[in-house]
């Protein structure tokens, strides 16, 4: 099939399938041949089994996305999908599967923070471990629940709820600075003698890594002075203060 289109469009196959920068007019007439295959409703698979082309230079080659024939086959795949899950509505099953946890198994937690420990270890100048959020209910944050952003914080969450001395806190708070920007701290803290405390939740490897310690460091500076400024107390939440060491 790919003959008579090669031959049609003034092309060869050790041209069509040179890799680099092509020469000129070769690109038009490569892109015209993808082009009259996709408008005839050939479909990406098709279209690169025959012409040995990635999915992506396909995609960027063709001239017809979205033809009368291909939103024809987009149809009847559409069709074909949906017969093969005709009658098999399944009323409550992700209500279900949400309160077996099926989506935030703690094993599945372990395995990623073990992943994520062991990329460390073996590439150590270029790993870049995140905390995973996870959305975690609060007592004393002013709303039932708070999305936080890692394991750390979540366990700072914790610690707040259970000091008798916290009245009240809450958590990525805006706070705008004089040049118009703002932040958002970690933590606000309201303590029982009505005082205040911005509280910033770090690991220390963060602050230890020199790719991010300098813009930690500027944010935590930040936050800082925001808090001197409203004679707020400020802290800093690592591994130590947590309980983790």
């Amino acid at each position: 099939m790919l003959v008579p289109l090669l031959e049609k469009h003034g092309l060869t196959w050790e041209v069509f399938r040179k890799k680099g920068r092509p020469d000129q007019g070769v690109r038009d007439r490569r892109a015209a041949l993808v082009t009259e295959l996709h408008r005839v409703g050939t479909t990406w698979a098709e279209m690169m089994e025959i012409t040995g082309l990635s999915n992506g230079a396909i995609q960027r080659l063709t001239q017809a996305m979205w033809n009368p024939e291909s939103r024809k086959q987009a149809s009847r795949c559409g069709r074909v999908t949906g017969a093969s899950w005709k009658g098999k509505k399944r009323p409550g099953q992700l209500e279900r599967q949400w309160q077996k946890g099926d989506f935030d198994r703690p094993e599945t937690r372990a395995k990623y923070s073990a992943t994520a420990v062991a990329t460390l270890k073996k590439y150590p100048w270029r790993a870049y471990p995140r905390g995973i959020a996870e959305v975690v209910p609060t007592v004393k944050a002013g709303v039932p629940e708070i999305r936080v952003r890692s394991s750390y914080e979540k366990l700072a969450a914790s610690k707040l709820d259970q000091d008798p001395r916290v009245l009240s806190y809450s958590y990525e708070q805006p706070v705008t600075l004089d040049t118009g920007r703002h932040i958002l701290p970690d933590f606000i803290v309201t303590w029982e003698d009505h005082t205040c405390t911005i509280i910033e939740v770090k690991a220390s490897w963060v602050l230890n890594d020199p790719r991010r310690s300098a813009g930690e460091r500027r944010r935590l500076q930040a936050a800082e002075q925001v808090a001197t400024a409203r004679g707020w107390a400020f802290a800093l939440w690592t591994e130590k203060e947590l309980g983790l060491c």
